[in-house]
């Protein structure tokens, strides 16, 4: 659609073009249509720039987006398959967009560029424009309270004072990485770890909380926290799994302690807000695991009425950011390699770590962020499997390609990737992977009573089948459908069986939290079936088995979305990825691929065509905000 910017008012044919197209095209649904129609008919707005910039906003909110950087808008609007010269509207030439933004000030408050963050926001306009970049008001506040929240840490020092030599001694078994990341939260009222899988985070967290509390036992009011149920429960089962495996003592008591209250981000603010707007925690220590999972909206409802001493940020920066807005945590760290840790911090390390070279790069400025942040880069995991090491590090690094390309089409008993297939492939294929996987488990359903039992829990995650998308072909509905035609087809479960959809041994997930019977979304659970007839569904996260009609939200289990699969691990894996004309609507790109590879410890079967590989690992997750500058101007 073309729009004459050299007028100001919309004319009517235009409203009404405008009014069609954001019915009719792909490119937009039917939020972006209401939020266009309030503007014009209840605002009575007809700027068209105003109106066509808050339509190109609002379309990229919706992307993860937190701003638009109008100066590097050539770049900015490259979504996937979507390039600027395809958007079905025509866009202002910069500087005449940014002046007419500029001059309309009933709805845009305009705010000079390095400005700090206000400890409170004044603005009561729709748009924000600061410098180049044009926010939604809500999302400037999102940011503003980050900034604000690290501003007031990295101005600080930590007033525990550490020996260097009795900390070395006493942090033995962790490698140099590991100790420079306890020895930050110890120093630090902020810390930012970031590690890909097998790094040894969850270790590395029973190590923070027990040199924490054993050089300061009376600042013992900690919060761990995590974004989703699932993480929850996987923070507490590892770190149970740590605390058993060393000697019992007082601190891990307390350890133990803190892993009663340990809860969702969600839950602490929902019961935060339940006891008043008086209730403000004051804590020693929060520490939040899965960071990377973190949205800048749910950031600023946590931290906006929270006081703490200190804050651990704990994730994976390479992985697939929130599914709300923003990429907090690669916001946070992508920048850290351009700048130096300060002399203060750096001065005991070399006793610390004498084999880890902490030297200051000549030219670059030294800032306090810098301190703040380690990345944990050895893995532990996939020590006896260096093919598939190798095979993360290229995707998570090579900005070539050609290294990771190489190393996949090698031959190797880890890794498999097949390139061309049809669906009647594909079936077979699938039947060979998993088959005898679900014949050992419908062996072990024979066998399984109402009572909490490991084994089908290992058995469970030992195999699964990933897609980045839910519904078409390849889906996870695709999938859980095809498994059950094939199990139909072997007689591991009944015709009626198949035709009910409800059948003994049954793997499920949760999709949905309920306090009240203490199951959270993610978790994995089994339908049983006893003599009478009457279904049952055993959890992983309970002891004993619910009567099936308690729970409402669940999903079959044979297959499970990249995005849901964040935080687990399985043995090995089929991923299948599709083709790019097959998934015009889906955003896939090379953090979906990390995240998808990373969930597999030992044998990975790759499924994507090679013109489909080499798009999506040219297509990075860029969810622009102004926070990864100007977290580096505090």
């Amino acid at each position: 659609m073309i729009i004459d910017y050299s007028t100001e008012k919309l004319t009517s044919q235009e409203a009404k073009n405008l009014r069609k197209l954001l019915l009719s095209s792909d490119f937009f649904n039917q939020l972006d249509f209401e939020l266009y129609a309030f503007l014009l008919e209840e605002e009575k707005i007809e700027n068209k720039t105003f109106l066509v910039t808050c339509i190109l906003l609002n379309y990229l909110n919706q992307k993860g987006y937190i701003c638009l950087d109008l100066l590097q808008w050539n770049n900015l609007l490259k979504e996937g398959n979507w390039e600027r010269n395809s958007f079905p509207i025509n866009l202002p030439e910069f500087n005449f967009w940014i002046n007419q933004l500029r001059l309309f000030k009933e709805q845009v408050a305009f705010i000079p560029q390095g400005s700090p963050p206000p400890p409170h926001s004044t603005a009561k306009t729709l748009l924000i424009l600061e410098g180049n970049r044009i926010y939604f008001q809500k999302n400037h506040c999102y940011e503003n309270q980050i900034l604000k929240t690290i501003k007031e840490k990295i101005n600080q020092f930590s007033h525990l004072k550490v020996d260097v030599h009795s900390f070395k001694n006493s942090t033995q078994l962790l490698n140099e990485e590991q100790t420079l990341a306890v020895y930050s939260t110890l120093v630090n009222p902020l810390s930012i770890i970031s590690g890909g899988p097998g790094t040894g985070k969850t270790f590395l967290i029973h190590n923070i909380l027990y040199q924490n509390l054993k050089r300061n036992p009376e600042a013992n009011h900690i919060l761990l926290l995590a974004p989703t149920g699932k993480a929850v429960n996987r923070l507490k089962e590892a770190l149970l799994k740590n605390i058993a495996a060393n000697p019992p003592d007082l601190i891990n008591g307390e350890i133990n302690n803190l892993l009663k209250k340990a809860a969702t981000i969600h839950r602490f603010i929902k019961e935060s807000n339940f006891r008043g707007n008086n209730f403000v925690p004051k804590l020693d220590l929060v520490l939040i695991d899965e960071f990377s999972m973190v949205s800048f909206s749910l950031f600023y409802h946590l931290f906006q009425n929270l006081e703490c001493e200190k804050i651990v940020f704990i994730g994976d920066h390479h992985q697939l950011s929130s599914i709300s807005n923003g990429a907090l945590l690669k916001d946070l760290v992508s920048n850290s390699k351009k700048y130096n840790s300060t002399k203060k911090f750096t001065a005991p390390l070399s006793t610390l770590l004498p084999h880890k070279k902490i030297i200051a790069e000549a030219g670059l400025k030294e800032k306090r962020l810098r301190d703040c942040i380690v990345e944990l880069k050895k893995n532990y995991r996939q020590a006896d499997q260096p093919d598939l090491i190798k095979i993360f590090q290229y995707v998570r690094d090579d900005e070539k390609n050609s290294n990771f390309l190489a190393e996949i089409k090698r031959p190797s008993d880890c890794f498999l990737w097949i390139a061309e297939y049809e669906a009647d492939d594909y079936t077979k294929i699938v039947r060979q992977k998993m088959l005898p996987h679900y014949h050992k488990w419908f062996s072990l359903m024979k066998t399984i009573s109402p009572t909490h039992d490991k084994e089908w829990t290992s058995h469970l995650k030992s195999k699964i089948i990933l897609s980045p998308f839910k519904q078409g072909l390849y889906s996870t509905s695709y999938n859980n459908a095809l498994i059950e035609k094939i199990l139909r087809e072997e007689k591991l479960i009944s015709q009626s069986d198949y035709e009910e959809g409800v059948y003994h041994g049954k793997p499920i997930i949760i999709t949905k939290n309920n306090y009240e019977l203490g199951i959270f979304n993610g978790d994995l659970g089994v339908i049983l079936e006893d003599e009478e007839g009457n279904y049952s569904l055993l959890l992983e996260s309970l002891n004993h088995a619910l009567p099936l009609e308690k729970v409402i939200h669940f999903e079959t289990f044979y297959s499970l979305t990249i995005h849901k699969s964040q935080g687990s691990e399985f043995e090995e894996g089929i991923l299948v990825f599709p083709s790019k004309e097959k998934s015009e609507n889906l955003i896939l790109n090379r953090e979906l691929l990390y995240t998808a590879l990373t969930r597999i410890k030992k044998k990975i079967t790759l499924m994507i065509k090679e013109q489909d590989l080499n798009w999506l690992l040219e297509n990075t997750d860029h969810r622009y905000s102004g926070l990864n500058e100007r977290v580096w101007e505090l």
